[in-house]
C-alpha cells in the first residue's frame, strides 16, 4: 500500500510538468492582480509549492482546508518591498476549536503617490495620488477525520485609483488529504463577481449640440477576478520529533497565464530551525520567475506560546527579487 502511494504521489509530481498546455496565455486580462501576490516567506521559501502543506495562518490564501490542521492558533503578519517601490502587507489570524477552525486576512498593497495627468497637461498637474489594493478574508475549516479536511473562504475585494474604485466578492474552496507520508492538496480560489472601476473621476462635463454642459460619465469594461485552481502534493520523507524533510510540487492553472509548475522542499531540525528551497514558474515561456531560498527560526517563549521568524527570497531576472518578511505568534 504505501509502494503505492509513493508511486501515485510521484505521478502527480512529474506528470504534469511535461503535460503543461503552450496555448495562449490570456496575460493580463483579468482585474484585481494583486490577488495573485503569494504571502507568507515559508510557502514562498518553498518556490510556492504549499496546497498539500499549508499548515500555518497563510493557508487561509493557499488552502483554506489547511487551517484546520495547525497544532494551535496562530497570529501572523508578512511585509515585502514588491517591485517598482509597492509595499505589499499581509496579515492572517486562524483560531482552532476542536476539529473547527476559523480565520481572517487582511491584503494590502500601497503602490506609492504617483502624479496626476491629463490630456492638456501630460507632464503632471502638481496633484498627487496613492492607488491602493485591499481584500478581505473570513474562512472556515473543519477536520472530518485524521487525514481529511476542507475548508472554504469569503472576501471582499477592492482596487482604489483616486476618485474611483472596483470592488467584487469571491469564495474559495480547498480540500487537504494527509496520509502520512504523502500530503494531497487542491484549492479553487477567486470564483467571484466581476470588476468594475466606477466612480467621480469618471465623470466629465461634455458639448451636445447646443448644450456645453452635459454631465456624462465613462463606462469602463468588465474585468473577472484571477480565478485559480492549485493541486499539490507533498513527501514527507523524514518525520520524525527531531528532524522533518519536505520536497513539494504544485500545479497551477488560471484564467490569465500558463499552467505552471512550482516545486520546492523544507529541512527542518527540532521544529526550531528550516531551511528552504525552491523554483517558480515552471513552464512558463519567457518567465522571470526563477528559484527561491528562505529560513526561520522558532522561539518558545513558554510552553504555550511561541515565536516564528521566517525569511524568503524571491529571484524574479530583470525584475531583480522579492524578499519576505514574516512574524507570527503560535499559542
Amino acid at each position: 500500500m504505501r509502494t503505492r502511494m509513493y508511486l501515485f504521489g510521484l505521478l502527480l509530481l512529474t506528470v504534469p510538468s511535461v503535460a503543461l498546455s503552450q496555448g495562449a496565455s490570456k496575460v493580463a486580462t483579468t482585474g484585481a492582480q494583486f490577488l495573485k501576490m503569494e504571502p507568507g516567506s515559508r510557502a514562498m521559501g518553498m518556490g510556492g509549492a504549499y496546497a498539500a502543506i499549508s499548515n500555518d495562518a497563510s493557508a487561509i490564501w493557499w488552502n483554506p482546508s489547511g487551517m484546520a490542521r495547525l497544532d494551535r492558533n496562530e497570529v501572523m503578519f508578512m511585509h515585502a518591498n514588491w517591485f517598482a517601490g509597492i509595499k505589499y502587507e499581509f496579515f492572517a489570524a486562524v483560531a482552532r476549536f476542536g476539529d473547527n477552525a476559523v480565520g481572517a486576512s487582511v491584503t494590502s498593497l500601497n503602490y506609492g503617490q504617483m502624479e496626476v495627468t491629463t490630456v492638456d497637461q501630460p507632464e503632471g498637474t502638481g496633484q498627487m495620488f496613492t492607488p491602493t489594493s485591499f481584500a478581505l478574508t473570513v474562512g472556515y475549516s473543519r477536520k472530518l477525520s485524521e487525514d481529511f479536511s476542507f475548508g472554504v473562504n469569503g472576501k471582499y475585494v477592492n482596487d482604489q485609483i483616486k476618485n474611483s474604485s472596483a470592488s467584487a466578492f469571491a469564495f474559495d474552496v480547498g480540500t487537504l488529504y494527509d496520509i502520512g507520508l504523502l500530503s494531497i492538496g487542491a484549492e479553487v480560489a477567486n470564483f467571484g463577481t466581476k470588476m468594475q472601476m466606477q466612480g467621480s473621476d469618471l465623470t466629465l462635463i461634455t458639448q451636445v449640440g447646443n448644450d456645453p454642459n452635459v454631465v456624462s460619465t465613462l463606462q469602463t469594461q468588465q474585468y473577472d477576478l484571477p480565478l485559480r485552481l492549485r493541486v499539490g502534493v507533498a513527501f514527507h520523507l523524514v518525520r520524525t520529533e527531531m528532524n522533518n524533510l519536505i520536497i513539494a510540487s504544485d500545479v497551477v492553472h488560471s484564467n490569465d497565464n500558463y499552467e505552471y509548475v512550482n516545486v520546492g522542499g523544507e529541512y527542518r531540525w527540532n521544529n526550531v530551525i528550516s531551511l528552504r528551497a525552491g523554483y517558480m514558474e515552471l513552464g512558463v515561456p519567457d518567465r522571470e520567475a526563477g528559484p527561491t531560498f528562505g529560513a526561520g527560526i522558532r522561539i518558545f517563549m513558554t510552553n504555550a506560546l511561541a515565536a516564528k521568524f521566517d525569511y524568503s527570497y524571491g529571484s524574479y531576472g530583470r525584475l531583480l527579487n522579492v524578499q519576505r518578511f514574516t512574524f507570527a505568534l503560535d499559542f
